[in-house]
């Protein structure tokens, strides 16, 4: 999934590619995740390959895997399911809530 806003809800449970300018996890993320600013909060779960420029995790937050700082996000550093196009600038969605 590619999208600007991305928030994992509190009883949602996601397995695959998230690539996003702002993600907030409350309930479960597995795969590999992209995101210029995550946030994971308390109570939340996530088990993947994470790659951010800022991270925030709360205390109470499950975490596991692979976590990593980068200076952007490229082709290089999204997930292989994020479309070119969208790499390249063209749109994905606004904003996904899954809940």
């Amino acid at each position: 999934m590619n999208a600007a806003l991305v928030v994992v809800g509190e009883h949602a449970s996601v397995q695959g590619d998230i690539s996003a300018e702002d993600l907030t996890v409350r309930g479960e993320v597995q795969g590999t995740v992209v995101a210029h600013k995550a946030l994971i909060v308390a109570g939340a779960r996530v088990e993947a390959t994470v790659r951010h420029t800022s991270l925030t995790v709360q205390s109470g937050a499950r975490i596991d895997g692979d976590f990593r700082r980068i200076t952007a996000i490229t082709a290089h550093t999204a997930p292989a399911a994020v479309s070119r196009a969208a790499m390249a600038g063209g749109s994905g969605q606004e904003a996904y809530a899954i809940s």
